[in-house]
């Protein structure tokens, strides 16, 4: 079921313009095709770094949420 929903949200990322979603969305979609050991902790990961780059695109909608500075997105 994760898998589905973050294979959707990564098109639609790209789809929409928003890359960081579609980043986000691609890690944690192949940690759950692996079922890699800790792909529960990447879900929630992946859902609190969302949220950041969703307020964050709120306030500057041009401006494109920095990953490489966060440091949940590099586990």
């Amino acid at each position: 079921v994760f898998y589905d929903h973050f294979h959707k949200l990564k098109g639609s990322g790209l789809t929409y313009g928003c890359s960081e979603v579609s980043d986000v969305s691609a890690s944690v979609e192949l940690a759950c095709h692996l079922q890699h050991p800790k792909w529960p902790e990447a879900v929630e990961i992946g859902l609190e770094i969302l949220k950041r780059v969703y307020f964050a695109r709120l306030q500057q909608l041009e401006q494109v949420y920095d990953l490489g500075a966060d440091p949940q997105y590099r586990k």
